[in-house]
């Protein structure tokens, strides 16, 4: 059994165009394994990047009904570990556009999804933590 605890917004550091960076919004969400109680459990925790879920706004795994790629994410979950998972800058909001296949920009915003989660959620998570993915993800892991 697993829980999505929460959808997390961060504004960091993001890339708006080729070299350019600046503050902006990303969203993503945080899946752990179900505990009727958190017995002050720390999590292994693992950064999960998508693969091309679209390049469109509307189309952020975390406003999917099933969190997109349920299968991947959620066996890391069934398997102990506390996944972060990123939307990347331009899914799920309207501040920027997608910078699709822009892996520096998507290995960003899976380090800061990490960050986010650790300011909601530092003490069920390890501080040594590990990035996965495929397609997409991949480059950004």
């Amino acid at each position: 059994m697993l829980r999505v605890t929460t959808r997390i917004t961060l504004q960091v550091p993001i890339c708006v165009t080729g070299s350019r960076w600046q503050k902006g919004l990303v969203t993503g969400f945080i899946a752990f394994p179900y505990a009727s109680r958190s017995n002050g459990r720390v999590y292994p925790t693992i950064a999960h990047g998508h693969g091309t879920s679209s390049v469109f706004r509307g189309c952020a795994p975390s406003a999917m009904p099933s969190f997109y790629e349920y299968g991947s994410w959620a066996f890391l979950v069934s398997r102990g570990y506390a996944a972060i998972a990123t939307d990347y800058a331009g899914l799920g909001n309207n501040y920027t556009a997608h910078q699709y296949q822009v892996s520096p920009a998507q290995a960003h915003n899976l380090y800061y999804s990490v960050a986010a989660a650790r300011k909601l959620f530092g003490h069920a998570l390890t501080a040594e933590w590990m990035s996965v993915g495929h397609s997409q993800g991949g480059g950004a892991a």
